[in-house]
């Protein structure tokens, strides 16, 4: 069950830095057509933006994973897995 707990709080942590990423990117997208920033510069918030949504496919993989290895493990199924 640790092992869910914790992927889980990777997930939720992931969850939060994407919506940061997201809010970076609205600002710089802003400053971007107001001329005060290169296409360079926003470009590489893009890229972390995208970084930050495959850390979070990843965290919810992990979470996936974590789940499944219980139910193999107890032999009971999970309900709501689907939603993956």
């Amino acid at each position: 069950l640790d092992r869910i707990a914790s992927a889980r709080d990777g997930r939720d942590a992931s969850r939060e830095a994407l919506q940061a990423a997201r809010d970076r990117e609205a600002i710089e997208r802003r400053r971007l057509d107001a001329g005060l920033i290169a296409e360079v510069q926003f470009d590489q918030t893009r890229l972390g933006t995208m970084q930050a949504e495959l850390a979070l496919l990843q965290a919810r993989h992990d979470l996936l994973a974590a789940l499944l290895s219980l139910q193999a493990d107890t032999g009971i199924a999970i309900e709501g897995l689907d939603a993956f």
